[in-house]
């Protein structure tokens, strides 16, 4: 009987540590934490500054047409009277307007007179 008593005190060392091991597996496959975390939902979205919208190859580049045409980031735009987020899809949206790319103009065609007969 007094080998009883420690066999029965280290059985329920043990399954206590197994219990305990189980919960803790429990937690950790429960899955991550979510990333969203919810605030004060009756606020506006706070924006930051936008960023300028890029160039395309065939973009007029400044000096762009005086009282129609804008210079963004090395580039000239047309303004259009819709504002975001109303966009069309042709369009980018920078500072809260809508803005059309303006192509460069196509060089005029030249021909060389060869001599001809």
């Amino acid at each position: 009987m007094s080998h009883a008593l420690p066999v029965l005190l280290v059985l329920g060392l043990v399954i206590a540590l197994g219990v305990r091991r189980m919960e803790c597996g429990k937690d950790l496959e429960a899955g991550p934490m979510p990333e969203t975390v919810w605030t004060d939902q009756n606020t506006e979205a706070v924006t930051g500054p936008t960023a300028p919208p890029p160039l395309t190859p065939n973009q007029k580049r400044p000096p762009c047409t005086a009282g129609l045409e804008l210079e963004v980031n090395g580039g000239c735009w047309l303004a259009i009277e819709r504002t975001a987020p109303n966009c069309p899809p042709q369009t980018v949206t920078y500072e809260g307007r809508c803005l059309l790319r303006v192509a460069r103009p196509q060089p005029v065609p030249v021909s060389v007179d060869a001599g001809g007969p």
